[in-house]
């Protein structure tokens, strides 16, 4: 029992048939990786293997273009690479085909980002990805946007349960959520507090375009269309060389958004918080009451809230030692609270949101000492606690 592939072939002016012979499964990848093309197949998935078994026990004779396209059809192969299926149709197991499919997105992206680079004109309007693409298509301008918006997925927790199920969903969303920190961190280290920079780091801008950088930056910040704040940069631009002293001299309400800005944050080097410390110790200022949460700076110590200060006096008043605003390691996350002793963390939840509950979810996993809560006297109690409970 046999399966009997025949290619008819040219010799000596005459036409005739060359035979190859298939008695199992061994033999048909032999002969797929002979004729298939330069992605070889490294085993025959199940589909095929049931086509191919009916054709050997029935001594079947099929040309060979027939049977090449068959065997195409029947794998469930795909002419393009960066699908799963592409793989899999080749003998990869689902995890294998998945890193070959991402591989190639990988080095189809690099590539095409070069050929870009090269000629922007020749590749204007290439995918859906540019909003030329659809403006050719007969869209208007607007329409276009929207079409690309459409084709912007948000990375959500609710989305990955959806597509892999509660248990891996969750271990994929969690992991994600890690490595976007670890990102964050990295980037806070090299100077970058927001992202506002462009697509290249504060770092790069002033490498690459000397001491007129701000300038530079800021004035390809003007020429988009979607940055906000852009009056905001054009004061930036104007005062930069000696930005420190005039954010000292501006009144609460035009400090507050200036000290914001990624862009002022690298030139002086200080977190939004810093700087709103620093302001405050320069100005005098013990005491500001806010729309958003009242200031106050007592004791070399800079509260945002209320509750941040009658926890902060609290733990002075019992000698605990403290510091405020101090950043997790590893992590982008800022502490409200770090007691070195106990190597504990408090954070004050004062305005309940769904910022905290991300916070909390990234923290919790990362093994820290925390004690969450927006009740002052919980805090004060597990406060209490551990002082006891370290006697």
């Amino acid at each position: 029992m046999s399966l009997t592939i025949l290619k008819r072939i040219r010799k000596d002016n005459k036409y005739t048939y060359h035979e190859t012979i298939i008695n199992d499964e061994s033999d048909l990848l032999s002969w797929i990786n002979k004729n298939i093309g330069v992605h070889k197949y490294v085993g025959i998935n199940k589909k095929l293997s049931n086509f191919i078994k009916p054709l050997i026990i029935n001594d079947i004779k099929i040309s060979h273009k027939k049977f090449l396209r068959d065997v195409i059809k029947e794998s469930g192969s795909v002419k393009t690479q960066s699908s799963i299926h592409f793989w899999t149709a080749r003998g990869y197991s689902k995890d294998n085909a998945n890193k070959k499919a991402k591989e190639f997105q990988s080095k189809s992206s690099k590539a095409f980002a070069n050929k870009l680079k090269k000629d922007p004109d020749k590749y204007k309007g290439y995918n859906s990805t540019q909003i030329e693409y659809w403006i050719n298509k007969g869209y208007s301008e607007i329409e276009a946007r929207e079409k690309l918006r459409e084709r912007q997925t948000t990375f959500s927790l609710e989305k990955c349960i959806k597509k892999y199920g509660k248990e891996k969903g969750t271990k994929i969303f969690n992991e994600r959520q890690l490595k976007w920190s670890l990102s964050r961190q990295q980037s806070l280290n090299e100077g970058v507090w927001d992202w506002d920079s462009c697509g290249m780091s504060f770092t790069k801008w002033e490498s690459k375009y000397g001491s007129s950088w701000v300038n530079v930056f800021v004035d390809s910040i003007n020429n988009k269309s979607n940055i906000r704040n852009k009056d905001l940069y054009k004061t930036i631009k104007k005062h930069y060389k000696n930005i420190e002293s005039y954010l000292l001299n501006l009144p609460l309400e035009e400090f507050k958004p200036l000290s914001n800005i990624g862009l002022v944050n690298y030139l002086t080097k200080k977190t939004p918080i810093q700087l709103k410390e620093f302001w405050c110790k320069e100005n005098g200022v013990q005491f500001i009451k806010t729309k958003f949460g009242n200031i106050s700076y007592d004791n070399e110590n800079f509260y945002q809230s209320e509750g941040e200060f009658e926890i902060g006096k609290y733990l002075e008043s019992i000698g605990v030692n403290f510091d405020i605003h101090k950043q997790y390691e590893t992590t982008s996350y800022i502490t409200d609270f770090y007691l070195p002793k106990f190597d504990m963390y408090i954070e004050y939840m004062g305005m309940n949101g769904k910022s905290y509950y991300e916070k909390q979810k990234a923290l919790n996993k990362l093994g820290f000492k925390i004690i969450w809560s927006s009740d002052i006297n919980f805090i004060k109690n597990k406060i209490n606690e551990k002082i006891q409970g370290n006697k």
